[in-house]
């Protein structure tokens, strides 16, 4: 008996998604992301921190990602729509979640070769030039975003807008 099965990868890839929290989230929010729709971000960011991988070298940038997406959404919603202020938001996230998907390769090879008795020995050089593109990507786009908006444009309210203003 011969099984045919003929599924897609895009059938496959979701099939994988819906079944695995992190990657469903990660389909979220590129879905919200592509809608403008800041909010979701807020409301699940700390289960997206919370279902990535443990990796100490790449705290740090997550860290600055999750402050990131909060500056994001502080921002007023004219300049939330503007053209490249979605794209940087999109690229960060994509970039983050290139860090995610090496970090969770990177542990299953590390698993294989320690079930296999294999040496570990060089596996993380294998995988630094990419996380060190994917670092330097990511710190470019914060750099364009803080380079795009003044501070003030991060509080909606006048009233903190003057003050600031004042205190400056």
């Amino acid at each position: 008996m011969v099984l045919n099965i003929n599924f897609t990868s895009k059938e496959l890839e979701k099939e994988n998604h819906n079944i695995n929290p992190l990657y469903k989230l990660k389909d979220d929010f590129l879905k919200h992301a592509y809608s403008n729709e800041i909010s979701y971000f807020i409301d699940h960011i700390d289960e997206f921190m919370d279902l990535k991988p443990y990796n100490s070298d790449l705290s740090k940038y997550f860290d600055e990602y999750y402050s990131f997406v909060y500056n994001y959404y502080k921002l007023s919603d004219i300049n939330q729509k503007k053209t490249e202020a979605r794209d940087i938001f999109i690229q960060a996230f994509n970039t983050i979640w290139d860090l995610i998907a090496i970090s969770n390769f990177r542990n299953d090879i590390r698993d294989y070769y320690i079930q296999n008795n294999m040496n570990l020995e060089n596996i993380d050089l294998h995988f630094a030039p990419e996380l060190n593109m994917a670092i330097e990507r990511f710190t470019e786009l914060l750099d364009a975003f803080d380079d795009m908006f003044a501070i003030t444009d991060f509080f909606n309210d006048k009233e903190t807008q003057e003050l600031i203003r004042k205190i400056s």
